[in-house]
């Protein structure tokens, strides 16, 4: 219902951030964000940052999307996959930045 708003399918190739979101500004990348609770509350709180989260659990992808959506929160983007084994290639485009799960972009 939501993932056109939200969804961000999975490709091999760079994603254009800019493009994506349609404007410029840092990107938070969350791998593994459960129900959504804590990337929700950034998003809400830290509108300056675009975001990105990667979660294989579905109910938690459904979750977040219907909050996002009843937030009117249009800063974040989903991906339903396992990023165990294609973390790398979405590392290749940020910079690692302090704490394990969150990976930013400059702007």
């Amino acid at each position: 219902m939501h993932w056109s708003r939200f969804g961000l399918d999975y490709t091999d190739q760079r994603v254009d951030l800019q493009s994506l979101f349609a404007r410029p500004a840092p990107v938070v990348l969350e791998i593994g964000f459960g129900n959504g609770a804590q990337l929700l509350h950034a998003a809400v709180n830290e509108p300056a940052r675009n975001f990105i989260g990667i979660e294989v659990h579905r109910p938690g992808v459904g979750r977040l999307m219907n909050d996002l959506a009843e937030a009117n929160v249009d800063n974040i983007r989903i991906s339903n996959h396992d990023a165990q084994n294609r973390s790398m290639k979405c590392v290749s485009i940020f910079r690692i930045r302090g704490r394990r799960s969150v990976i930013t972009s400059d702007a």
